[in-house]
């Protein structure tokens, strides 16, 4: 029993960790000739998106804009399939996109694939986008984490935000302005060849070929494309952001955490379990920052070995 509640703290002090940790990792599967061409500007690096957008991909995004730049690359790829994410963290992408020197490039793919609702708003502020046939843009409209239409006063503020975010970048990139506000306004989505005849995209492309050769046409010769995949933190981070696991997350927290109550306190286990999940469920929502986050699993981790030293609990908080 006292082996299982250490490995437990060590559980806790680890994602801390790794929660924690702000250096700028290295991106896995970089190629290792990388080191030897930073200063060209034919190189691209390529980023794939699934899923939600959330802290773990923001960090993913952002990660590897920043190293594009430092390497004066040719341009970055972001090949994006999404059914929306975070508003907090669509923002910090779009704020790296539109700080960047290097080309963004937003590939909406594979077929069947969208950039929908958080996605469109990352899609319309990149530098260049194309999309595969069969795929779609668009929805929009502000929701909760948790998929609910916010009410009220509340609604009209969300909507106005991100309608006036969306307008913004429309301008920016000489987009169609009044269809980029009403992919938030009235939700409205968009076919590959409907989003090219009404401006919101660049290109219609069936394969990375075809999109090199638009990029060509823009003078932006690229002879070499590096696929960067995510971290461990980042991938972590992206798993646990999933609405699905988020509000389970919180859910088994609320178990725990009644059970340990419903006790009397005697159990322990349920307790600590409990404030680990509840603590992973408020960092996927992004309702306390990661570090923070971080921070508090560790202090956590901490807790218990000194409570240890005070409770009789014959190593289980330990």
């Amino acid at each position: 029993m006292k082996a299982k509640f250490n490995l437990l703290r060590l559980i806790i002090q680890m994602i801390g960790l790794m929660l924690s940790f702000n250096a700028q990792a290295q991106p896995i599967n970089q190629k290792s000739t990388i080191s030897t061409e930073l200063s060209t500007p034919k190189i691209a690096y390529e980023i794939v998106i699934t899923g939600s957008i959330n802290p773990g991909s923001a960090n993913y995004i952002i990660e590897n804009i920043n190293l594009a730049n430092q390497v004066n690359a040719a341009a970055i790829i972001i090949k994006l399939s999404t059914p929306g994410g975070l508003l907090s963290s669509t923002r910090e992408i779009i704020q790296a996109i539109n700080e960047s020197k290097v080309p963004v490039v937003v590939y909406v793919t594979p077929s069947g694939g969208s950039a929908t609702s958080a996605g469109a708003l990352i899609a319309l502020s990149a530098h260049f986008v194309a999309m595969n046939p069969g795929t779609n843009i668009g929805a929009a409209h502000p929701v909760s984490p948790v998929g609910e239409n916010p009410k009220g006063a509340m609604e009209d503020k969300a909507v106005q935000d991100t309608s006036a975010m969306a307008r913004a970048q429309a301008q920016l990139r000489k987009r169609n302005v009044d269809l980029a506000e009403k992919i938030v306004t009235q939700s409205l989505s968009f076919s590959a060849q409907e989003a090219l005849q009404k401006k919101l995209i660049d290109w219609i492309v069936e394969s990375d070929e075809q999109l090199l050769t638009q990029l060509a046409k823009q003078n932006i010769k690229i002879t070499e494309v590096i696929l960067n995949n995510m971290n461990l933190k980042q991938t972590f981070l992206h798993g646990i952001a999933d609405p699905n696991i988020s509000t389970l997350l919180l859910s088994l927290a609320s178990i725990a955490i009644y059970t340990e109550i419903s006790s009397g306190f005697s159990l322990i286990a349920p307790g600590v379990i409990g404030i680990l999940l509840l603590i992973l469920g408020f960092v996927s929502l992004q309702m306390i920052p990661i570090s923070t986050g971080g921070i508090t699993l560790l202090m956590l981790g901490v807790g218990l070995l000194i409570a240890e030293l005070f409770i009789t609990s014959y190593g289980l908080l330990a």
